[in-house]
């Protein structure tokens, strides 16, 4: 099966085709709009919220090709976090996935970018050791950035869960010395800088095989659909 995060930077509507091209099985897309043309789609299974304040855009996980996500009630509910189970479409539970996009906004009391993945390991730490996870979406935090060091504690925080990135662990890439990054962001005097802050991280049962690319949007024609680019695994159906 194949699951995919991406940040499509809005606009969801004219970028259907990137996501036809990616063909998930399992998408979280960060950025988006409660409606829009996945969520209408009567086969498209699909569960969205909005880290920050209603009206604003949100981050959901929509499921194709016969898989379906269902909401998980969480002990603590974070709204930069979606937790649910993934169904495969033979009606098999596939793993607890948390969905993440995590948000920074002006007068919302709330940790940092990398504040918020530690309290998200942190609320989820026993569920984790229980059931097969997977946490995907946008952490906003980096090597190659500010948070350097936070983001650097919350990868330990993770192996010790049992949790490693699927890009890392299947590209036998260590953190900080990625060749392929996430985000370009343009920073002032137009000079473009560039962050690998997007992540799908597995438990043990999913760490033996499987693959994972980044999705070159910014070498081709479609640079400027969005200024991140997706994070794609593929796995064996088994685990």
């Amino acid at each position: 099966m194949r699951l995919v995060t991406w940040n499509c930077q809005a606009g969801l509507d004219k970028k259907i085709e990137v996501i036809r091209r990616l063909n998930p099985d399992i998408l979280v897309l960060q950025e988006c709009n409660e409606s829009n043309a996945l969520s209408i789609q009567p086969e498209v299974s699909n569960i969205w919220r909005t880290p920050g304040r209603p009206g604003q855009k949100g981050f959901g996980i929509y499921g194709f090709n016969g898989f379906t996500v269902t909401p998980i009630d969480p002990a603590i509910d974070y709204p930069w976090v979606i937790p649910c189970e993934v169904v495969t479409p033979t009606g098999d539970t596939w793993a607890r996935l948390l969905g993440i996009w995590t948000n920074v906004q002006k007068n919302i009391d709330r940790p940092t970018y990398a504040g918020q993945f530690a309290s998200t390991l942190h609320a989820w730490s026993q569920e984790i050791f229980t059931f097969p996870t997977v946490i995907a979406g946008d952490l906003n935090a980096s090597m190659q950035g500010p948070s350097k060091l936070p983001h650097a504690q919350n990868i330990e925080s993770a192996k010790a869960l049992g949790l490693q990135s699927a890009y890392h662990l299947f590209n036998n890439v260590e953190h900080g010395e990625e060749p392929d990054m996430t985000l370009k962001w343009i920073g002032p005097g137009k000079i473009p800088y560039f962050y690998h802050c997007d992540f799908v991280f597995v438990s043990p049962q999913f760490q033996a095989n499987g693959s994972c690319h980044i999705d070159q949007l910014f070498s081709s024609s479609e640079t400027h659909i969005s200024d991140h680019q997706a994070v794609v695994v593929d796995f064996p159906m088994t685990h």
